[in-house]
């Protein structure tokens, strides 16, 4: 039985007892180049799939370059092949899979801005403006946020600092009831 928002890996929802859970603040670890980024891109997929409602933060690529790589991965085409896929064609893989799909925003933010005061402001913002009220956050990537209690310097280095940032957006997570 599946007892969160299924993530389309096996191996990942049977790590997390079935899912991404409300209230949970959940992280993908891993040396630099080895694919965090797709893989949260493939999630975010996965659960677009499901009809839900994704919020999509990269602080690192861009809306454009996210969007590309999600459309790919929705539509099952190549992602260098994306622009130049007929429309017919296109169309025709949009139409087997629109019944189901969900909503995916993406908000682009540069390294070192967002925070989980900030974020906080646009959760509330898509709910009063856009009625958009997401059933996960994916945020690419915590060690490129901002923490809205305290500096670097305050805490004494990277691990404290990286701490506290998760430590806030686990609190924003329970607040929202949302992974």
């Amino acid at each position: 039985k599946n007892f969160g928002l299924t993530s389309g890996i096996p191996n990942i929802d049977k790590i997390l007892g079935g899912g991404f859970k409300p209230k949970t603040l959940n992280v993908f670890g891993a040396p630099s180049h080895v694919g965090k980024s797709m893989a949260l891109i493939s999630v975010s997929a996965a659960l677009a799939l499901q009809k839900k409602k994704v919020l999509f933060i990269p602080l690192e690529m861009s809306e454009e370059e996210i969007g590309k790589r999600l459309d790919s991965n929705i539509l099952d085409i190549n992602s260098n092949e994306i622009k130049d896929t007929p429309v017919d064609i296109f169309k025709a893989k949009f139409d087997k899979i629109k019944d189901y799909l969900g909503e995916t925003i993406i908000k682009e933010y540069p390294a070192g801005v967002m925070s989980t005061f900030k974020l906080e402001g646009l959760l509330d913002d898509l709910a009063i403006n856009e009625s958009f009220i997401p059933d996960i956050v994916v945020i690419d990537y915590l060690t490129l946020m901002a923490s809205s209690r305290v500096t670097i310097a305050q805490a004494g280095g990277g691990y404290a600092f990286y701490k506290a940032i998760a430590e806030e957006l686990h609190g924003l997570s329970k607040k929202y009831n949302i992974p």
